[in-house]
């Protein structure tokens, strides 16, 4: 059966992917409440973003390709105060780039070394210091009002990973798989679709505590993703966890055609022979950083991976056994910047974006994100009663209402999950002759 998602039924083969270095999230702190890494003995002050000393506060962001970042500060401090900007692969391999004594309001414009890679960004006080405000600001994208290109596919996926006890604890599953629902609702306010793109513990939590969550999912609009892991215990663990999650999914009634994970290892075909038919969401586990370039125009990948020969990775290959879905945005840890964020990525992809062809985006958040700051059950209840879910999720519906709706209203965003994507580009490679109806997702 061929969806009727914008492009699946055109008889003309996809084109073939051109690459650009995305736009990327920095992150963006304006309060003191768990944001910095601090050492040095300071701590955080009530009521302000800011620290007592002596001691120094430090946050990091992943550089993007050609980018100046904008450092801006407002700093009160009872003694000189320093800012030291250092680049590097790991916290014990930087180049110092920026040192230099701030005081009061004050901008440092920034260019780091190169793409992918961790910058580091750290005030030092003897005294107290204190940020009014502290943001990282960069220029690469351009407002997209009315879009050149083509519609885009957009979806949110939301990644559950690694919860300790979660298969074993029904408190421990129902409050992460609450805020999920909660956020899915959020969401279907808007017929926007999210993505649960959770790894085995989460399904097997499914099929322990809540059997009908799957249904309800389904109700709102949403789909699953496989998400794994191991990629430190070799090719055959990394295959064998891929067939697990895909055998957990059946069995609370979902047939997963999508995976994120195993992006070291180029296992495309193992992964194909498991029953997937795309692969989504590449980040790289050590730096956390995406893809240096990327596409919203699908590929197939058939060598390299995004760790390694990434220039094999980006080639398309009409026979590679997976479909890659591009487009990918890593979330906005402050729920307060979603909007701001996602009006600058979202202008630079549909800017991207091809007439005519499938052009897919999505937004990557977890479900940390929507959680209290400290992790006990005491305190994940209340942030479910006392309100604070409630006006975390009342920035993605502010997203949404703002920047996402018009997009949609005026044709130029259309919702779908990332299972939807994938079948859509390969529904339209079945109709040009390309790929073999009966070839894949076995």
């Amino acid at each position: 059966m061929i969806l009727i998602l914008l492009g699946c039924e055109r008889p003309a083969c996809p084109v073939a992917p051109s690459f650009f270095a995305p736009e990327v999230s920095p992150l963006v702190i304006l309060d003191g409440t768990g944001v910095f890494t601090l050492d040095g003995g300071a701590e955080p002050l009530d009521g302000y973003a800011g620290f007592t000393g002596p001691g120094r506060a430090t946050t990091s962001v992943i550089a993007g390709r050609g980018s100046t970042y904008r450092i801006v500060y407002d700093v009160e401090a009872s003694e000189p105060s320093s800012l030291v900007v250092r680049f590097g692969e790991n916290a014990d391999d930087t180049v110092t780039i920026v040192e230099t004594e701030v005081s009061g309001a004050g901008t440092l414009e920034v260019t780091p070394l190169g793409a992918g890679r961790r910058m580091e960004i750290v005030f030092s006080s003897d005294g107290v210091l204190r940020f009014d405000d502290f943001r990282v600001e960069y220029d690469e994208w351009a407002e997209a009002d009315d879009p050149p290109g083509g519609m885009l596919q957009l979806g949110m996926f939301v990644h559950v990973e690694d919860i300790a006890e979660i298969e074993n604890s029904p408190d421990n599953f129902t409050r992460r798989a609450v805020v999920l629902e909660r956020l899915a609702e959020t969401l279907a306010a808007h017929e926007a679709k999210l993505t649960y793109q959770v790894d085995v513990t989460f399904a097997q939590g499914v099929a322990n505590w809540d059997p009908d969550y799957v249904d309800r999912v389904a109700a709102l609009g949403g789909g699953w993703s496989s998400h794994i892991h191991n990629e430190s215990e070799g090719a055959e663990a990394v295959e064998a966890a891929a067939r697990d999650a895909a055998e957990r999914y059946r069995e609370i009634g979902v047939e997963p055609t999508d995976i994120n994970g195993g992006f070291q290892l180029a296992l495309y075909e193992r992964f194909a022979a498991a029953g997937y038919w795309s692969m989504s969401a590449f980040k790289d586990p050590g730096t956390q950083a995406g893809l240096p370039r990327d596409s919203v125009l699908p590929w197939r990948p058939r060598d390299g991976t995004g760790t390694g020969d990434v220039d094999a990775f980006l080639a398309h290959d009409d026979e590679g056994p997976l479909v890659y879905l591009g487009g990918g945005m890593q979330s906005e840890p402050a729920h307060d910047r979603v909007a701001e964020v996602a009006r600058r990525r979202l202008s630079q992809l549909l800017a991207h974006a091809v007439d005519g062809e499938i052009n897919t985006a999505y937004l990557v958040t977890h479900v940390d994100q929507f959680s209290p700051l400290v992790d006990d059950d005491a305190d994940w209840d209340a942030y479910i009663d006392d309100g604070r879910l409630d006006a975390d999720l009342a920035q993605y519906d502010a997203m949404l209402s703002e920047v996402v709706d018009p997009l949609v209203e005026a044709g130029h965003v259309r919702w779908a999950t990332s299972g939807e994507m994938g079948r859509c580009f390969r529904d339209r490679e079945v109709a040009c002759g390309r790929v073999n109806e009966d070839s894949e997702g076995e």
